[in-house]
């Protein structure tokens, strides 16, 4: 059977369409969605009993070390921090990188003028998906949650009650989504109260 060259070339067309359309929907499609505040047989959940404080203080400003997988070497951590700077003192409360592998912190863009060392972590609410490209990422030595110079706090943190930051470690082959909650503690607007947190592999690189 004999066919015509518009014929063959239309054929060719379609297919080549067809097999791109469906290599962009693999490409787009995620592995499943990692959902602030979800807790599943799939994913890993450390709960802290009691709740831990971060409340900047001098000669005692505490911070939590975050440890994934439980072998001793501390993933990222979360630093309440004091500090006396001329003319005035600095309290905060930042994320901070162990420089021990790749890690990247979901940031609000319209706090980023905010603070004078940095970038303001991205609020979520319990539901919300973090493992979505519509998030902005950074990777950054401090990633602050609250800054109060001063006794003058800002960021987004205030009055703020069970929410949650995503966190993605890049670690050789693979992307960790986690996600930490906490609240604003009641009695001071520059401490920050941390729940607990969960974490899984979403994606391989």
């Amino acid at each position: 059977m004999k066919y015509s060259k518009w014929t063959i070339i239309f054929v060719c067309f379609f297919l080549s369409y067809s097999c791109e359309k469906e290599n962009n929907e693999k490409e787009i499609t995620p592995q499943f969605q990692f959902i602030a505040g979800e807790v599943s047989s799939n994913i890993n959940y450390v709960d802290f009993e009691p709740d831990r404080l971060l409340l900047p203080e001098l000669n005692n400003s505490p911070f939590i070390f975050i440890d994934l997988f439980n072998d001793n070497s501390w993933d990222f951590k979360i630093v309440s921090s004091w500090e006396a700077s001329h003319p005035g003192i600095w309290e905060d409360i930042y994320i901070s990188n162990s420089y021990c592998n790749y890690f990247e912190v979901a940031i609000d863009t319209t706090l980023s003028e905010l603070n004078y060392y940095g970038v303001f972590a991205k609020i979520f609410t319990k539901g919300d998906t973090l493992n979505s490209n519509e998030h902005n990422w950074i990777n950054k030595e401090r990633v602050f949650l609250n800054s109060t110079y001063n006794g003058n706090t800002i960021g987004p943190w205030i009055n703020q009650k069970d929410k949650y930051i995503g966190i993605r470690n890049i670690i050789e082959q693979d992307t960790i989504y986690s996600w930490v909650r906490f609240s604003n503690s009641e009695e001071n607007s520059n401490a920050l109260i941390c729940h607990d947190y969960a974490y899984v592999g979403l994606e391989k690189n």
